[in-house]
């Protein structure tokens, strides 16, 4: 089913709101646990559907019954991934290894809202109860080779669908304790982290191609624009550069400039280089920015007041490392 709302319609939205989600994301790329990773990006993903329907409901997108009723969480998940990806993002993100690892898992996820329901032993989970309660994960599993196979439209959308589903019965598995009647599922944290690790590279892929690649995007304040000292380390790369504002300041550290983004506080200029090029040349410069600068999302504005979302290197600290909104 083809959609009115349109795949940026994140662009004109709110900038504290759109901060927010981008200061998970962050916060979820900066854990080096699994599970709190996911976490994060869960949270991030919440205020995504839900900016999706306040901006659909402003635009008369919703159907009756979500207007009069509101829409459930999975529909929602569902909806965003639906309307906010192009076609091409969805192939892409079914191409992905990410994804066919999380559909291929051998440890299958279970629903604890189903075993839970089911007061069921931890040490002792019959088969039949196993199979009803990995029902999604079975589902993607089976959509996902169906896709492989056909390669339509209608296919990717069953996929996709069913990677989001599955996505939402680990969002509540993190979010439910090990309690049961026969005692703590001790095995829970072990399965939780398994589950998440690879959960998070299809999480990462997804905020990715939602945010029309971050990844391809340097905001650039200081020794690498053009005519500065460093400026020669982006000139190899084929690019086009934009003019750019973003809410912050630089402090000087080391005689070098160091960001920090805080959207209470006035834009400065900056300058953003969009190149698929720079997918490949991250670790280079990571190292060349040294310990001392993190490497970040930021929300950007660029020509004609237009909202995107961009990479650049900040003050390595608590505080932006999530972004600072106070």
């Amino acid at each position: 089913m083809e959609s009115v709302t349109p795949t940026n319609w994140w662009n004109h939205e709110p900038l504290r709101e759109l901060s927010s989600i981008v200061s998970h994301i962050n916060n979820a790329s900066a854990q080096s646990d699994h599970v709190e990773s996911c976490s994060a990006g869960f949270s991030a993903f919440n205020l995504l559907w839900t900016q999706l329907y306040r901006f659909q409901r402003r635009n008369g997108h919703l159907k009756p019954e979500h207007v009069e009723q509101g829409r459930g969480d999975t529909a929602s998940f569902e909806e965003l991934l639906r309307v906010t990806l192009a076609p091409d993002e969805k192939t892409r993100l079914l191409q992905s290894n990410a994804v066919k690892r999380l559909a291929a898992l051998a440890l299958r996820v279970m629903s604890h809202d189903i075993l839970r329901r089911e007061d069921y032993d931890p040490s002792a989970i019959p088969d039949r109860l196993r199979e009803r309660a990995s029902e999604k994960h079975s589902e993607l599993a089976h959509a996902f080779e169906k896709w492989c196979k056909q390669q339509t439209p209608q296919s990717a959308e069953k996929a996709i669908k069913k990677l989001a589903d599955l996505l939402f019965v680990i969002r509540s598995n993190i979010a439910h304790g090990e309690k049961t009647p026969d005692g703590p599922d001790l095995e829970k944290a072990t399965r939780d982290q398994k589950v998440c690790q690879a959960a998070r590279p299809v999480m990462a892929a997804i905020s990715c191609a939602i945010f029309n690649h971050p990844s391809r995007r340097l905001a650039v304040y200081g020794t690498l624009l053009p005519g500065e000292p460093n400026h020669s380390i982006l000139a190899r790369l084929q690019g086009a550069w934009r003019d750019a504002r973003i809410r912050g300041h630089v402090v000087q550290r080391d005689g070098l400039p160091h960001f920090v983004w805080n959207i209470a506080e006035p834009q400065i200029s900056a300058k953003v280089f969009e190149t698929v090029e720079l997918e490949e040349k991250w670790p280079d410069l990571d190292r060349f920015e040294g310990r001392s600068y993190q490497r970040v999302w930021v929300v950007a504005s660029l020509d004609g007041d237009e909202q995107n979302v961009t990479n650049i290197y900040s003050l390595r600290s608590e505080a932006t490392s999530s972004g600072s909104l106070e």
